[in-house]
């Protein structure tokens, strides 16, 4: 399976915002953030990814116990009962990733890059920017 090489680029969403109950209130509560950031998504019930699993890769940026700044690297998997809509996909990737980057500085989404995609489940990088 061939898997695009980048994803998401246009979207603009902090990580800082916390999980959201379900996915109506997150995507009303992305919506406007976006609208506030002059971005648009026209592709919320549109097919993202052939592939109802994506492991997502993100170096998680914390301060440890003297206050040093520290990596982390993290792996989470996204998954659903079928190929993954954008909508979707976005509102499970930021329940997933959250509670890593929610007292982080690193906590604005810049879209995803492909790292692997030879396997059955494709693996993307996860770029933050602050």
């Amino acid at each position: 399976m061939k898997y695009p090489k980048s994803l998401l680029t246009n979207v603009y969403w902090s990580f800082g915002m916390g999980d959201c109950d379900n996915l109506e209130s997150f995507k009303a509560e992305l919506l406007d953030y976006m609208e506030e950031n002059e971005s648009l998504l026209d592709t919320w019930n549109e097919v993202l990814i052939e592939s109802p699993k994506v492991l997502i890769q993100f170096i998680n940026y914390g301060m440890d116990e003297e206050d040093d700044e520290e990596e982390e690297e993290v792996e989470v998997l996204i998954e659903a009962s079928s190929n993954l809509k954008t909508g979707e996909f976005l509102y499970l990737l930021n329940n997933a990733v959250s509670p890593y980057l929610g007292d982080s500085n690193h906590c604005f989404f810049e879209g995803l890059i492909l790292s692997d995609g030879s396997g059955a489940i494709p693996r993307y990088f996860l770029n933050l920017g602050s």
